[in-house]
């Protein structure tokens, strides 16, 4: 996309699931899970968003996703973004597809022991 292509597109359609998404590239854990939310704040905090109203973590989910479109069009504003399935999304060349390995650390699971009747 070339740079200044919001002027003849003022208006254009993104996610902020996907937006996240793209800025990791790989899919992120659910956003109502905590360590979802942290790797969302931790990367608009990357991507130096700040809250002069306080800290990210005072922001509802909301607001998060408000902020990640938001760094979105300024990437598109500056030509660093693509059309992917409709959606705008930043970077200038994304997977075909979001890998989900890493997107959750490991956790030991341990059996129950079985019942007895």
């Amino acid at each position: 996309m070339p740079e200044g292509a919001y002027a003849d597109t003022p208006l254009f359609p993104t996610d902020p699931d996907r937006v996240f998404w793209a800025l990791q590239g790989r899919r992120l854990p659910a956003k109502r899970h905590p360590y979802g939310l942290q790797l969302r704040i931790d990367e608009l905090e990357d991507d130096h968003i700040v809250d002069e109203g306080g800290d990210l973590w005072h922001r509802r989910i909301e607001e998060l996703d408000a902020l990640a479109c938001a760094l979105c069009a300024h990437r598109y504003a500056v030509g660093h973004a693509s059309f992917v399935d409709g959606v705008v999304l930043p970077g200038t060349s994304l997977p075909h597809e979001f890998s989900t390995r890493g997107v959750m650390p490991p956790v030991e699971r341990l059996n129950l022991p079985e019942s007895s009747p």
